[in-house]
């Protein structure tokens, strides 16, 4: 099942080690980094642990995702 996480009810800490021990992990999916490109970001998270961030943006009134 994929849980929808809200950006408050990440925690960071456990979504940085999670993508350290990935492999091939990518620098721009670390929590540092979206939140200084993409304030408030949110997540898809599923059972088995893969994670998705979800990066919000606002153009002409119409809320969409982009690629982080």
């Amino acid at each position: 099942m994929i849980r929808h996480l809200r950006h408050e009810a990440i925690d960071k800490q456990e979504w940085d080690r999670h993508l350290s021990s990935c492999p091939g992990p990518t620098w721009y999916a670390r929590s540092a980094v979206l939140d200084v490109a993409s304030p408030g970001w949110e997540a898809l998270v599923d059972e088995d642990g893969s994670r998705m961030p979800l990066t919000w943006s606002r153009r002409f009134g119409v809320d969409y995702l982009r690629q982080p």
